[in-house]
């Protein structure tokens, strides 16, 4: 392969590459394809398990006039060069081609890669996700000092490999790059956010403050002001998002699978659950918990876990394993406004903001009733745990930690629950971690006013021996306001 770009002809596409090659052996005859992504738009296939052919194909008069002003697989090429003459790191692009309104993306397969967020939760010590940090912030900072500007820079874009115990990470997926004149505030907030699921996870308040202490000198702010910064944007951020995405959780789209079953019920299904258990064996897995859920109810209502006027919950055997069915029994013609539909868009909307809660996999509606089918988490409920008394005081600690950590990220996003305490989480004894089940009473604000947050306050604290609130009051208040930004007067001023 030469640092030359040649252009030739291959198989009626104009191909402009560094080699003929390569381009040769991934559309030979006898070519190893896999197709690892499809849709409308795209499809992209590993070929010989060597390289990635990224095919786009336009659909549609906006498509067409799109692929006319702009080449798409151009562009990204051009990215890819430019970030190679400012030394940023990327996946090896080794050409493109154009043929009529569609266009290849030719690039070398990044060996050992892992995403990045699964790659992040492999780092157990201090060392290690200062490490990994330390290399992650120093791609982006690179950018923001050659006034680099990325577009669409989040974690799915980004892999890292490791290999004698040396971290290496690439860009892939670069449609969009360009250098400017002068990165704008929002960019670089823009460009900086993709980190901020690092900042809400870091247990070590020293990390934290060494990681947004690098990344403050591409800003004119202290480190705690850029996090005040940050923590506004990523607000509102994700706040736009779940309101464009809110439609499709609704609506037969890429997010939920809208399916009648022949007894009038109309089935909508969580596509994650979809990529555990494929369509249609989800519709029947749906249809037989309900059924199953309906002859507990008829025949032993005392097997029922809850059993009052509003609802009825259950718990159900399956080929695919346990299952807790949730029946609203009364959920009225109010649409939206329904306690059965809140709670699904609740769901969905801590989802979009990665909030430590519950998968819901089904939401059924069936003519005067409905019904979620959610994940088993097990019995473990954080009220009745604690009263046991089996917990020392460093996993008491950790518990409380992480429950102000959890209370401070819903905050931040301007998520509320009108209903949060202790028995509506389930605790993981291994790893003291918490999850939110009960998603009934979830609201989404710009801000969460003082008088709602003293609200949950209160309600976490309420049933607490006097030894568990002494350790609430050391432990939850601190993490708390670490994660909210609360701890200097720069920060308070800001807000």
């Amino acid at each position: 392969m030469t640092n030359k770009l040649l252009n030739f002809i291959h198989n009626g596409v104009a191909w402009h590459s560094f080699s003929e090659d390569i381009v040769k052996e991934v559309f030979a005859d006898s070519a190893k394809k896999k197709i690892v992504k499809k849709n409308r738009m795209r499809t992209v296939s590993l070929i010989n398990n060597r390289f990635y052919l990224k095919h786009d194909n336009s659909y549609g008069i906006r498509s067409y006039l799109k692929a006319f002003f702009r080449n798409k697989v151009k562009n990204e090429f051009d990215s890819y060069l430019l970030l190679r003459e400012n030394n940023i790191p990327t996946v090896e692009y080794i050409g493109w081609g154009n043929h009529g309104f569609e266009g290849y993306l030719l690039t070398k397969a990044f060996e050992g890669a892992l995403e990045v967020q699964a790659a992040w939760q492999m780092k157990d010590t201090v060392e290690q996700q200062q490490i990994f940090l330390h290399k992650l912030t120093s791609i982006i900072c690179n950018m923001i000092f050659t006034n680099i500007f990325h577009p669409d820079l989040h974690l799915g874009n980004l892999l890292v490999s490791q290999k004698n115990k040396e971290l290496s990470f690439k860009l892939v997926d670069l449609y969009g790059i360009k250098k400017v004149v002068s990165l704008s505030k929002n960019q670089k907030l823009q460009m900086i956010s993709c980190l901020f699921p690092f900042f809400q996870t870091i247990a070590s308040r020293k990390l934290k403050k060494t990681v947004m202490e690098k990344i403050s000198k591409a800003f004119s702010f202290t480190s705690d002001e850029l996090y005040c910064e940050l923590l506004d944007f990523q607000r509102q951020k994700c706040s736009e998002y779940r309101k464009k995405r809110r439609k499709k959780f609704l609506k037969n789209s890429s997010l939920t699978r809208v399916s009648k079953l022949e007894d009038g019920t109309i089935c909508r299904i969580n596509r994650e659950f979809e990529k555990i258990v494929p369509f249609p064996d989800s519709v029947q897995i749906a249809q037989s918990a309900i059924e199953k859920h309906l002859v507990i109810c008829k025949k032993n209502p005392e097997l029922l876990v809850k059993n009052d006027v509003k609802r009825r919950i259950s718990r159900i055997k399956t080929d695919f394993g346990s299952l807790i069915v949730k029946q609203f029994r009364h959920p009225g013609p109010w649409g939206r406004f329904a306690p059965d539909c809140r709670s699904w868009l609740g769901a969905c909307g801590l989802y979009q903001f990665g909030i430590n809660a519950v998968c819901y996999y089904v939401w059924a509606k069936r003519k005067s009733t409905a019904f979620i089918i959610m994940e088993d988490l097990g019995i473990n409920n954080l009220e009745h745990e604690l009263n046991k008394d089996i917990y020392d005081k460093g996993e008491l600690q950790e518990i409380f930690r992480n429950l102000g950590r959890f209370l401070g990220i819903m905050h931040n996003f301007g998520i509320y629950h009108r209903d949060l305490k202790l028995s509506n989480f389930i605790v993981n004894k291994d790893n003291c971690n918490i999850t939110l089940i009960d998603l009934d009473d979830v609201y989404f604000y710009k801000k969460v006013s003082k008088k709602k947050m003293k609200l949950n306050f209160n309600r976490l604290k309420e049933n607490l021996t006097d030894t568990h609130k002494e350790i609430f009051n050391e432990v939850f208040q601190r993490e708390y306001q670490s994660i909210r930004g609360e701890n200097n007067t720069a920060e308070k001023k800001l807000r």
